[in-house]
């Protein structure tokens, strides 16, 4: 029986900020233990992927991605993290170009942030230098 395996092409983006969405999260045995491999989906269509520990609290990787994914907002203490709740949700990634073991460069996620807002904030209302005129009442004029 033949298989067609077909070639898969790197392509090594600049360094820099770029918008995406969190596709997969999948769980992975790596050199250093069990990690999890997030499957990244830019917005020019290019995948690139990131793995982290699978330890979760403030000071690893995996809670920041997560933090970044919802928003950058605080987690509470309670939360016990679901992948399946990561997947779909934009972020921007910070890439790096860095140096593989073979002497070819390639792309590592540098960080995930939270992702921009569509729209800006609202802008308040412009506010009167001056108080209107009927705030202004006569008063009486007293000497010192």
């Amino acid at each position: 029986m033949s298989v067609t395996v077909q070639q898969t092409e790197f392509v090594l983006l600049e360094a820099g900020e770029y918008p995406a969405t969190i596709g997969t999260v999948e769980a992975e045995d790596g050199q250093f233990g069990p990690q999890l491999k997030f499957k990244f989906m830019l917005d020019g269509g290019q995948t690139v992927l990131g793995w982290c520990s699978k330890t979760f609290n403030p000071k690893t990787k995996l809670y920041q991605w997560s933090r970044a994914a919802f928003g950058g907002g605080e987690i509470p203490r309670s939360y016990n993290l679901d992948t399946a709740h990561l997947e779909g949700k934009k972020v921007r990634l910070f890439l790096t170009v860095e140096p593989g073991r073979d002497g070819t460069e390639y792309n590592k996620v540098a960080s995930v942030l939270p992702a921009r807002r569509s729209t800006p904030p609202p802008v308040p209302a412009p506010v009167a230098a001056y108080p209107p005129d009927d705030l202004f009442t006569e008063q009486e004029v007293v000497p010192f």
